[in-house]
C-alpha cells in the first residue's frame, strides 16, 4: 500500500525453474557457489569445479554422495586436525 492508500501489485507470468522457463546453467552455477560460500568448512576452489560439473551434469553416473565423500575427503587431507 502507498501513502495515498494505493494498492500496487505484480504477477510475474513465468517464474525461472519450471518446463516454460528454465534456469540457465550460468544461473544454476552461480546459486551454487553462493550455497557454498556459506559452508561451515571452504570448500577447496578445484572441488567446487568439480561438484559443479558432476552436479550440472545430469547424465554422470557418479552419485553425489560419492562425490561429496571425495570433497570431504580431500578438505581434510588438505587441513588435518589441530592437534589436541
Amino acid at each position: 500500500r502507498t501513502r495515498d492508500g494505493r494498492i500496487l501489485r505484480c504477477q510475474p507470468e513465468k517464474l525461472p525453474g519450471n518446463p516454460d522457463n528454465p534456469v540457465d546453467q550460468e544461473l544454476l552455477d552461480a546459486k551454487f557457489r553462493d550455497c557454498i560460500s556459506f559452508a561451515a568448512r571452504p570448500i577447496p576452489e578445484a572441488n567446487a569445479e568439480r561438484e559443479a560439473r558432476i552436479a550440472a551434469n545430469q547424465e554422470s553416473k557418479v552419485k553425489l554422495g560419492e562425490a561429496y565423500t571425495a570433497t570431504a575427503a580431500a578438505y581434510r587431507t588438505a587441513h588435518p586436525p589441530a592437534p589436541r
